[in-house]
């Protein structure tokens, strides 16, 4: 893949990854990781999780960051700027036109109960996003949090 459409297929992933997410962008992680490692081959497994805790280490917008990193992975400085235009612009145009619409009807009584519904949908989505980062972790597909087998009597 060239990369000019390695950095058109990722933005586009982004972008409907950052429209889709509740909950922030590392609801999607777990798509984004299979997206890069898997179906492209962009990056190791290693390489997704290192870039993962760096980002969690510095501080600021750290999805942003990461999907930067990521798309500097994938082409360079102009990848990055691209990665990381892709995780915020969508959800910033949504956001704006949602919380116009929200306000507009911030009366009505049927707003408690979609904030209702979307608070276990959030978590759950965090949680599925915890799962699969520390399994991408585990050396050489091994789960370090299971109990090592018992030695051998031989």
């Amino acid at each position: 893949m060239r990369p000019s459409s390695a950095v058109a297929a990722l933005v586009a992933h982004l972008a409907l990854l950052s429209s889709i997410s509740f909950g922030g962008f590392p609801t999607v992680l777990p798509d984004v990781r299979s997206f890069v490692v898997l179906t492209h081959g962009w990056m190791t497994d290693e390489d997704f999780t290192n870039i993962f805790a760096m980002a969690q280490a510095i501080p600021g917008p750290n999805m942003i960051l990461m999907m930067g990193l990521v798309g500097w992975k994938v082409s360079g400085f102009s990848g990055a700027l691209a990665g990381a235009a892709a995780t915020f612009a969508p959800p910033r145009a949504i956001y704006y036109a949602a919380f116009r619409l929200w306000n507009r009807f911030r009366d009505a009584r049927w707003q408690r109960s979609v904030r209702a519904g979307l608070a276990p949908v959030t978590v759950g989505l965090i949680m599925a996003s915890g799962i699969v980062m520390a399994r991408a972790a585990e050396p050489n597909g091994r789960r370090s949090f299971s109990p090592s087998p018992p030695p051998s009597p031989c």
